[in-house]
């Protein structure tokens, strides 16, 4: 009987060391759980970003499109009004100054100490 005392206080703390070991493990499950269920909300709200993200991206792309295509017809426009209006002022000069001869005259030259020198190309 000396033997079993002994025992069963220790069978008694080991019972005790399990219930506190079983509260902690369903502590960790729940938490576990709970992780997951917040990890799940941040993997949606994730998704949700990354639509945002590529809708976004996709407009800018548009828009990035359009302003080409915008600069593109300003160019051509501005070219063909620099050419009407440099016809129409080399006409105003041919009628004004008959004795002149306009056909060396062009966009891509300008005079310079009495003197028709090509205009150097602009390429930047």
């Amino acid at each position: 009987m000396s033997r079993v005392l002994p025992l069963r206080v220790e069978l008694a703390d080991l019972k005790d060391t399990l219930k506190e070991k079983e509260k902690k493990i369903t502590n960790l499950e729940g938490r576990s759980v709970t992780r997951e269920v917040h990890l799940g909300k941040v993997e949606g709200e994730l998704a949700a970003c990354q639509e945002a993200l590529k809708e976004k991206t996709e407009a800018l792309a548009a828009h990035v499109e359009k302003a080409k295509e915008v600069e593109a017809e300003l160019l051509t426009d501005g070219t063909e009004a620099y050419g009407a209006g440099f016809e129409d002022a080399l006409t105003q000069v041919a009628c004004k100054h008959l004795e002149v001869d306009v056909a060396f005259f062009t966009p891509d030259n300008y005079v310079a100490d009495g003197n028709i020198v090509p205009r150097p190309l602009n390429l930047s």
